[in-house]
């Protein structure tokens, strides 16, 4: 079945198949980036590396990518892992908890060792987080770098003074170099990178994501790009939301060598009226031909604890209301997780580390240490490290409701918690999830915690005056959001839903900026209602540009239009996209196995061409494959 592209897809694919130069292509949400990238590739007869983000989009990746042309699809971390392996005779290890030992050996063997035991974890879980950071940042070459590290990311403890925490990681860093066959997930980038072991090398790059990388990722990419190759970054600027991890943001999309760059501006996720709520963030995202008038929706506390069922999203700025929200789902007989392991592995570490047994004991706890963590973390001047910490905390207290002992609460947090890859595909049950943890995914309905994305501009018994499972501050006045990254965390969050968003608590739609007391409109539907189908419909008006006229369009009935921008003249090699591929025979499984271990990637684009040509490789090849290891006697 032939896919119609639209103007703007047309011309990404005619780049990145026929462009010359560095290329930065950005799509909005639902802009059909992965189609357009895996359309392209079909028809790159050159060495090519697709690198994703994470292990889930690059598995999507692989599953629709035929591999005869060349092109290898992996993550940024597989890529730098297979460098080490064959540096290394292949006995690198991987291993999630190995900077937590490494760094319980250097707390044990230092001072520090006379300290309380909690705060050695407590010391042991910052080092940790800093290092981290360090890498993912490549600040990490001396004392001076690692306390800026300290500094912007706010890893620290009030437990031991500064130069000695600092000391201590510098020594986590020089052992992570001195023992690179044992190494964390960060390691299989910064080792090659530190250790000037350089990747193999294609010429043409294709980088997905290019907003959430770091700089750690960004430089090891640089040296994948083989002598007068092509770096191609896709991504969305707007949805750039780790820079708390250390993420670039947009510095490959703004590179000084990058000559071309375009936009991918069609939504082919959003309806109508869920393009127009955005647009209000984002002025270039426009509505596909022919979508459904969909729904934005506001509705009552009650409403967002009854509603939902298995199959839809419930999103949320914060941790802390999705708890109370999954538990109440299944207390209700509805199937309900949350989404995100790594918060559930935090929060036990957070149970073992206050040394607690009673679950009021481990409330009393957590309200001391988010005392005595906010006076250290306020010297940082770092807002949103103090909103984490306020929202790790509420979390774990609403883990405690109802049990009597934290051993309760660490088989509920198993209980509760699944990986974000898990709970992508499945519709079995509810998924309430962050925005961060959503972001990649959809959904036909979602249900939006939207006060979490607001402050009241009344903070005092703010708390008191919250409604009665903590979320909804109903006839406040609102902050408007602050800070690009804040912004983007918002668009990310109401661009998830296919078909029906419906929003508790905050502001009325489109209120983004503007310190203001907005009328409380009540149920604000933007579908039109069967008594409007009666009647005459009134004239279109112009798409809004600002909150206000948005409103004053809404209340008032109009019909919002979302004016497309005129096509581009069309490629003189349109024809040939629309063209069927000729049919080509497919690779045997273990042959495609031994060429994708193969670190060359130039010779692995001749075998699949000599394989095409003759339907056999060459004793060369066969020899050079058998010699990677992983041929056999393949004939």
């Amino acid at each position: 079945m032939s896919v119609l592209w639209d103007p703007a897809q047309l011309g990404s694919i005619d780049n990145i198949r026929n462009g010359a130069g560095n290329t930065a292509i950005t799509s909005r949400a639902g802009g059909g980036k992965t189609s357009v990238i895996v359309e392209a590739a079909k028809e790159l007869y050159r060495s090519c590396f697709l690198l994703a983000f994470n292990t889930r989009i690059a598995n999507e990746l692989k599953r629709r990518i035929n591999f005869v042309t060349g092109a290898q699809a992996l993550t940024v971390n597989s890529m730098g892992n297979r460098v080490l392996q064959r540096v290394f005779k292949g006995l690198v290890e991987v291993d999630g908890r190995h900077e937590w030992e490494v760094a319980r050996t250097i707390v044990a063997k230092s001072a520090v060792a006379r300290a309380d035991r909690k705060d050695q974890q407590q010391i042991v879980g910052e080092l940790v987080a800093l290092v981290s950071y360090a890498k993912n940042t490549l600040l990490h070459g001396s004392f001076e770098d690692l306390l800026l590290a300290s500094q912007r990311s706010g890893h620290g403890t009030s437990v031991i003074d500064t130069t000695t925490f600092i000391e201590l990681a510098l020594e986590m860093i020089t052992y992570a170099k001195e023992h690179p066959t044992r190494i964390s997930f960060n390691d299989q980038v910064w080792l090659p990178l530190v250790l000037g072991h350089d990747p193999p090398t294609a010429s043409t790059v294709l980088v997905d994501e290019y907003q959430d990388l770091n700089p750690m990722q960004i430089a090891f990419i640089r040296k994948t790009i083989a002598f007068r190759g092509r770096l191609i970054v896709v991504g969305d600027d707007r949805q750039s939301i780790y820079g708390w991890r250390g993420a670039a943001g947009n510095v490959l999309a703004e590179a000084s060598d990058v000559t071309t760059r375009l936009l991918l501006p069609v939504s082919y996720r959003l309806p109508l009226s869920g393009v127009a709520l955005v647009q209000l963030l984002v002025p270039d995202i426009q509505a596909a031909p022919g979508a459904i008038e969909g729904r934005v929706e506001w509705v009552t506390p009650e409403t967002l604890e009854s509603a939902p069922e298995p199959g839809d999203f419930v999103l949320s700025r914060t941790n802390a209301p999705l708890l109370r929200l999954c538990l109440r789902y299944l207390r209700d007989g509805k199937r309900a997780v949350v989404a995100g392991k790594d918060l559930a592995k935090g929060l036990k570490n957070l149970c073992l580390v206050s040394k607690t047994h009673t679950t009021a004991d481990l409330i009393a706890w957590s309200k001391d240490h988010e005392i005595d963590e906010e006076k250290r973390l306020l010297e940082l001047d770092n807002p949103p490290l103090i909103e984490n910490l306020r929202d790790r905390m509420a979390t774990l207290r609403v883990l405690c409701d109802g049990l009597q002992t934290v051993a309760e609460v660490t088989r509920r947090i198993e209980h509760l918690f699944q990986p974000e890859d898990e709970v992508g595909d499945d519709r079995s049950q509810i998924v309430c999830a962050t925005t961060h943890k959503a972001k990649g995914l959809e959904r036909p309905r979602v249900f939006l915690v939207h006060a979490t994305f607001f402050k009241p501009a009344d903070k005092a018994n703010a708390e008191e005056r919250a409604g009665p499972i903590g979320y909804d501050h109903d006839g406040d006045a609102w902050l408007p959001i602050s800070g690009l990254e804040e912004q983007n965390v918002y668009y990310v969050a109401i661009s998830r839903h296919q078909q029906e968003l419906w929003c508790c608590g905050g502001p009325q739609p489109g209120f983004v900026a503007g310190a203001h007391t907005p009328p409380r409109v009540p149920n604000v539907v933007l579908t039109p209602s069967r008594v409007l189908s009666l009647v005459p419909p009134p004239p279109p008006v112009p798409a809004p540009t600002t909150a206000e006229s948005f409103l004053k369009s809404v209340r008032a009935g109009a019909v919002v239009e979302v004016p497309l921008p005129p096509p581009p003249p069309r490629s003189p090699f349109a024809g040939i996209y629309e063209q069927e591929r000729r049919a080509r025979p497919p690779i045997p499984e273990e042959l495609q196995a031994a060429m994708d271990e193969a670190p060359d990637a130039d010779f692995v684009i001749s075998c699949a061409e000599c394989f095409e040509r003759t339907g056999r490789l060459s004793e060369k090849q066969l020899v050079a494959l058998a010699r990677w290891g992983k041929m056999g006697s393949y004939r």
